[in-house]
């Protein structure tokens, strides 16, 4: 038999469990650079707020990166399972996309960052 005692302590449990989840899960900041590295080599670094399309070609491999309207996405890509292009438009910091056989990586990293590091 359940008694108000018992009622009383599972809410408080369920609202401090609540409250230290919302304490510690900070979100994560906007960000305003998308940086790319190609094969561990740094391949440039862009505002995230400037509209731009950008080409990679290396060989027989391509790829197109569009930035718009604050979020970066990969657009095509001639590798084989196309994952990269199917992961869809990133804007967080710490967000990023990932050709593996092309070995690109496009990463959103901010400059004004209150915070020492991001873990999702």
């Amino acid at each position: 038999m359940i008694k108000k005692a018992d009622i009383f302590l599972i809410a408080f449990l369920l609202l401090a469990g609540f409250g230290l989840w919302r304490l510690f899960s900070f979100p994560a900041p906007d960000g305003d650079t998308v940086t790319i590295s190609i094969a561990g080599e740094p391949g440039g670094s862009y505002p995230l707020i400037e509209n731009r399309e950008i080409p990679i070609i290396q060989g027989e491999f391509e790829n197109t990166i569009i930035i718009r309207d604050g979020a970066v996405h990969m657009e095509e890509a001639n590798c084989p399972g196309k994952e990269c292009v199917r992961q869809g438009r990133i804007s967080q910091s710490g967000e990023s996309i990932i050709c593996l056989p092309h070995r690109i990586v496009v990463e959103i990293t901010t400059q004004n960052s209150s915070y020492d590091a991001i873990v999702s």
